[in-house]
C-alpha cells in the first residue's frame, strides 16, 4: 500500500502559551509564514537505507516531509525536514527544486534537510542507475522517488494560508542521556566504534565525549501565538532498525507528541551528527526506543517552556558556494570504482554510491551552504554527514547570538570528517568521498556565512581580446613600466612547437601595438615573466626549450633586460640545464623566484623538485631553500605582504597534482606547506583590499581560467570567477591600477587561441 496522503495543518495556538490575540497582528518586517506537511512513506518492498537492509515490510508511523514557507520583502524561502535516511546528488536536486518551482522561488532558497532515520529511503538516482547497468542490488526504487518529490512540492503549493510573522523565538535544552561519540578513544590507545546499537560494555561504559548536548529551538510568533516550533539536535536518530518496517524513531516519538500536545506544528532537523550516536545508551532493545523518545520529548518541551523573544526582521539569506576536494588515496578512482561495481564480492551499492558522487563532483558544481538570519538568530543549512565539530565552530562564530545547524542536506558526500579522522581511522573515513582536507574547505564556508559580510563577490566589468596576430599567442605577464602598460607571451604556431618567439606589447590608446620580438632559432621561448627591478630596469625571465625528434631534450632559462620595454638586452642563460625559473618578485633589494626540474630534462612528474632562488642582480642566483617533500613540484609564484612575509602557489603535475600553499618569514629559508586539495595551472598570486587572490588554470567540469580566493592559514583554493574561456586557455597575470585589479590570460575558446584582458570589480 503506497501512503500518499497529504495534510495541510493549520498554526494553532493554545491557551498554554497564554491568551490568543483575536485578531492576528502584522509585522512590520512584512514576513508571513505557511507550513505544510506531506506523508512520504515508501510503499511495499521499496528499499530501505540505500538496499543495504530489509525493504519495506510494514509502517510502525508513516515518513513525514514537514516545513515552512517564509516570505518578506527580500525573497521566498523555504525550510523542509524529510523523514527519510538520505537524499543525495539527483535525489535531492529533485526535491530542491520541485519545492522551488512550488513556490516561485529559487533553488539555493530552499533546504531540504533529511533526519536521516535509517529504516527509511536513502536515494541516488544516478548510483541506482549505474547498478542496474550491471544488474547489481537494488538500491533505489526511482518512481517512488519522483512521486514523493511531486507529492511535497504540491503540499507546499497547497500550504497553510500565509500567517504574519511578528516575533522569534530562541530557546534551548540539555538533552540527557541520548548523544554520544561514535569515535571512543580506548585504554589500548585504539578506537572503539559505538554505533547507534551498541551491546559492548566497555564502549557503554565509555564517556559521551565529544557531543553537543543542546537541543535548540526556533519558534514563530503571531502576537503571543506560536505559529511552528523547529527544533535542532545532533545526534544519529536511530534506536534500531533492518527490521523492514518503517519508523520516524525517536525523534519523531517525542516530536509528534510534543504536537499533539500543544497543537504547534513541530519540525525536528538534525544537526552535525556524522560522528554522534545514542550507542551509549542503546543495546538495541525494542524499550530503548521509548526511553530514548521520552529524554526528547523531555528536552523540547523544556526548551518552549524558556522561549526569549525578539521582534522579526527581514530575513538575510546568504549562500556560500563551496567545493569540497575528494580523496586521492587507492581504490576511489573512477576505474576502481567501476570494476567494484561489477565485482559480486565487493560492496557494489557503496561503489556504485562513490562512482554517483565521483561524477558529480567532477562536473565542477558546487554545493550550496546557506544560511538564513533573522536578527540575531542564524540557521546553517549544511550537506553530508558533517562531524559535530563544525556545528560547535558555527556556534563559536556568534558566541552571543543563537546558532542552530542542520546536517544531511545533499549527502552525495558522505560522511564530512575531520582530518584527523583519516589518521584515526574508525567508521566514518571508510565511507566517504571526501578528502581529508574537506575540513578546511568547511571551516572557510561556516566562517563566511557567519561573518558580519560575506566575502566580496567579484565580477568582470569588462574583457576584451587584446592580441591574435599569430595561431598560438599563450603565457601571459602583465605590467606597469614608466606609465606604460605592457604584455608579453608566447607567439607560435602550436602549444609545443620547434620555435616560438616571445612577443612584448605596449597599449597605445585603446590600442595594443608591438614593441619587441624575441626569438631564437631552433628554440622555442615560453612563459616570458616580466617584472620591474629595484635600479628601475624593466626584466624578463622566460623559458627555452628544444624538442625531438629535431633537437635533442632540453630546458634552460634566460633573463633579459630592457629601459623602455622596446629594446631588450640578448637573453642570457641563467642557472643550470633542465632548470626553469618561472617568475621573479621583488623585495627590499632582492629578486625571489621558484625554479624547477629534475636535473635530467628526460624526466618529468613525480622526479621534479622545486628550488627556492634570490638575487640582487637579477643574473647571480643562490639556492636558499629546496622543496622536495612532495613530487612533481613545477610552476610557482612567490609574493610578499605587508609585513614581509612570503606567499606561494605551487602547481604540481605528480603524485596527487593538487597545488600547495607556502608561507614564509623572512629570510625565507624556512617554509610551512598546505595542500589545497585541487590542481591550479599557470598560477599567478596577488593580495587585493587585504584578500588574496590566484588565478589559473582549473580543470574541473572543463578547462577554464579561474579566479580564486586563497586562505593561507587554512589552505584552501576556492575559484569564485570563471572567465570567458575553453580549450587551451589560463596562464594570467595580475596588474594593480588606481585601486583597480587587471588581469591577462589566454584563451582558444574563440577558436585562435589570443590574448584577453579582464577588468575586474567588486573584490
Amino acid at each position: 500500500m503506497k501512503h500518499f496522503a497529504c495534510t495541510w495543518i493549520a498554526t494553532i495556538g493554545l491557551a498554554l502559551y497564554g491568551q490568543i490575540a483575536s485578531a492576528q497582528p502584522k509585522a512590520e518586517s512584512g514576513l508571513t509564514l505557511r507550513t505544510f506537511t506531506c506523508d512520504v512513506t515508501p510503499p511495499l518492498g521499496s528499499p530501505l537505507c540505500a538496499g543495504r537492509i530489509k525493504p519495506v515490510l510494514a509502517v510502525d508511523e508513516p515518513l513525514l516531509a514537514k516545513g515552512v514557507i517564509l516570505q518578506d520583502k527580500t525573497g521566498t524561502y523555504v525550510l523542509c525536514a524529510l523523514d527519510w535516511c538520505l537524499l543525495r546528488g539527483g535525489a535531492y536536486d529533485l526535491f530542491r527544486d520541485k519545492l522551488a518551482a512550488a513556490v516561485d522561488t529559487p533553488p539555493a532558497r530552499v533546504a531540504v534537510q533529511c533526519v536521516h532515520q535509517h529504516n527509511a529511503p536513502n536515494t541516488d538516482p544516478r548510483a541506482q542507475e549505474i547498478l542496474a547497468v550491471c544488474n547489481g542490488p537494488v538500491h533505489a526504487d526511482l518512481e517512488f522517488l519522483k512521486a514523493a518529490a511531486e507529492k511535497v512540492a504540491a503540499a507546499a503549493r497547497a500550504a497553510s494560508e500565509p500567517v504574519a510573522v511578528t516575533h522569534v523565538g530562541t530557546s534551548k535544552a540539555k538533552v540527557e542521556k541520548v548523544a554520544s561519540n561514535r569515535r571512543v578513544q580506548l585504554p589500548d590507545g585504539t578506537l572503539g566504534v559505538r554505533y547507534s546499537t551498541t551491546r559492548d560494555p566497555k564502549l557503554q561504559a565509555a564517556p559521551e565525549g565529544f557531543i553537543d548536548p543542546w537541543l535548540r529551538t526556533i519558534t514563530f510568533f503571531n502576537g503571543d501565538q506560536p505559529l511552528v516550533q523547529m527544533h535542532y539536535y545532533a545526534t544519529h536518530p536511530q534506536s534500531y532498525y533492518g527490521d523492514g518496517r518503517v519508523t520516524w524513531d525517536f525523534p519523531g516519538i517525542a516530536r509528534e507528541r510534543l504536537e499533539k500536545e500543544t497543537g504547534v506544528l513541530q519540525i525536528y532537523f538534525t544537526g552535525c551528527a556524522g560522528d554522534i550516536t545514542a550507542g551509549k545508551y542503546n543495546d538495541g532493545k525494542p524499550e530503548r526506543r521509548r526511553e530514548l523518545a521520552d529524554r526528547m520529548y523531555a528536552a523540547m518541551a523544556e526548551s518552549i517552556r524558556h522561549i526569549e523573544r525578539q521582534p522579526v526582521q527581514p530575513i538575510d539569506w546568504r549562500v556560500r558556494p563551496v567545493r569540497l576536494p575528494w580523496r586521492t588515496d587507492e581504490g576511489y578512482d573512477r576505474k576502481s570504482l567501476e570494476a567494484k561495481v561489477k565485482d559480486p564480492a565487493k560492496d557494489r551499492i557503496q561503489a556504485a554510491l562513490d562512482l554517483a558522487s565521483l561524477e558529480r563532483m567532477a562536473t565542477n558544481r558546487p554545493i550550496d551552504f546557506t544560511r538564513m538570519s533573522i536578527g540575531s538568530v542564524h540557521v546553517i543549512h549544511l550537506p553530508g554527514e558533517p562531524f559535530v565539530q563544525y556545528q560547535i565552530l558555527a556556534q563559536k562564530c556568534r558566541p552571543d547570538e543563537f546558532v542552530a545547524v542542520a546536517g544531511y542536506g545533499d549527502d552525495f558526500t558522505g560522511y564530512i570528517c575531520n582530518e584527523q579522522a583519516y589518521r584515526d581511522g574508525g567508521y566514518e573515513p571508510t565511507s566517504t568521498i571526501l578528502s581529508p582536507l574537506a575540513e578546511h574547505y568547511m571551516t572557510a564556508a561556516i566562517k563566511d556565512l557567519l561573518a558580519d559580510k560575506p566575502p566580496a563577490q567579484p565580477v568582470i566589468a569588462k574583457v576584451e581580446k587584446i592580441w591574435d596576430a599569430a595561431p598560438h599567442c599563450a603565457f601571459t605577464s602583465l605590467v606597469r613600466y614608466k606609465g606604460q602598460w605592457f604584455c608579453a607571451f608566447r607567439e607560435g604556431k602550436h602549444h609545443i612547437d620547434e620555435e616560438a618567439s616571445i612577443r612584448v606589447i605596449r597599449r597605445d590608446g585603446d590600442r595594443w601595438v608591438s614593441a619587441a620580438l624575441i626569438s631564437e632559432a631552433g628554440a622555442d621561448l615560453r612563459d616570458a615573466k616580466l617584472c620591474v627591478m629595484p635600479d628601475g630596469r624593466l626584466m624578463m625571465v622566460a623559458g627555452r626549450r628544444t624538442w625531438p625528434p629535431k633537437y635533442d631534450r632540453t630546458l634552460q632559462t634566460f633573463v633579459a633586460f630592457s629601459n623602455d620595454g622596446v629594446n631588450w638586452t640578448t637573453p642570457q642563460r641563467v642557472l643550470g640545464d633542465d632548470e626553469w625559473l618561472w617568475r621573479v618578485t621583488w623585495i627590499d633589494g632582492a629578486g625571489y623566484g621558484i625554479s624547477y626540474g629534475s636535473g635530467d630534462p628526460n624526466k618529468d612528474g613525480d622526479t621534479w623538485l622545486s628550488r627556492l632562488q634570490r638575487t640582487t642582480d637579477g643574473v647571480n642566483y643562490q639556492t636558499i631553500a629546496t622543496f622536495s617533500e612532495y613530487p612533481g613540484l613545477t610552476e610557482a609564484t612567490i609574493r610578499f605582504d605587508s609585513g614581509g612575509l612570503a606567499r606561494c602557489i605551487h602547481r604540481r603535475d605528480g603524485g596527487t597534482r593538487t597545488a600547495l600553499l607556502g608561507t614564509a618569514p623572512p629570510p625565507y629559508t624556512q617554509w610551512t606547506w598546505r595542500d589545497s586539495g585541487f590542481h591550479l595551472g599557470g598560477p599567478d598570486l596577488v593580495e587585493f583590499n587585504g584578500q588574496w587572490y590566484a588565478g589559473g588554470r582549473w580543470m574541473i567540469g572543463g578547462t577554464k581560467t579561474v579566479l580564486a580566493r586563497v586562505d593561507f592559514e587554512l589552505g584552501t583554493i576556492e575559484p569564485v570567477l570563471e572567465f570567458p574561456s575553453g580549450g587551451d586557455n589560463s596562464y594570467p597575470s595580475f596588474l594593480i591600477v588606481d585601486d583597480q585589479l587587471w588581469m591577462s590570460y589566454y584563451s582558444s575558446h574563440e577558436g585562435t587561441t589570443a590574448i584577453y584582458l579582464a577588468q575586474l570589480e567588486g573584490l
